[in-house]
């Protein structure tokens, strides 16, 4: 019944979600199997202006299956689409980004790589501290860094990297939304227009 539904109206958002609900019931142990037909669901009504509850959904999932790698590619997919809710969709993605640690939600290879960078950046900052501090006081000695200190600063470093190169991307969907906001609100007027008209020919 839902493939034929589906086949016969593929983007509609609440189909989706209630397939998707029925899939996951039915299904509960094959995460797998559930992944793909969010990939199915997310490819054929994803870039509905008002799907952002269908893509709520498929980010719950993988959160409750831990899998945060995948949450991370879902998020930079969702941020990049103009839907109905971009604006909310960016602030849930920051709060995910400062909820996790980053070795958690990033792909080995990604989180080396945005970690070495991070490093990089660190230790130069720490260089011109310390040659500061050495000119003013006249003495070659240094501090020990705080391991603790020095963690949490490459913790928030990352955090702070991954949301502000996300923001170019974020101002584009901005102005994607923009562009496709008057489209859409005369698509949801003649609806209420059509659906007035239905009802004034069933009284």
């Amino acid at each position: 019944v839902f493939d034929r539904g589906l086949k016969a109206i593929p983007l509609s958002v609440d189909l989706w979600i209630h397939y998707m609900g029925y899939m996951k019931s039915a299904y509960p142990d094959d995460e797998d199997m559930i992944r793909e037909q969010f990939e199915r669901a997310v490819e054929a009504c994803g870039i509905e202006f008002r799907s952002d509850r269908l893509w709520d959904h498929y980010i719950k999932f993988e959160l409750e299956c831990k899998q945060y790698s995948r949450v991370t590619e879902i998020y930079e997919r969702l941020i990049a689409t103009p839907t109905h809710g971009f604006l909310n969709n960016f602030e849930c993605f920051k709060d995910y980004v400062k909820k996790y640690p980053k070795n958690k939600i990033l792909e080995a290879v990604k989180f080396l790589e945005l970690r070495k960078e991070v490093l990089a950046e660190i230790k130069e900052a720490d260089a011109k501290k310390t040659h500061g501090r050495k000119i003013d006081s006249g003495s070659d000695s240094d501090d020990m860094a705080d391991p603790i200190e020095q963690r949490t600063k490459e913790e928030n470093l990352m955090k702070e990297k991954m949301i502000s190169s996300r923001i170019a991307i974020h101002k584009h969907t901005a102005e994607m939304v923009a562009l496709r906001l008057p489209y859409e609100e005369m698509v949801s007027s003649t609806l209420i227009l059509l659906n007035i008209l239905n009802l004034k020919t069933l009284v």
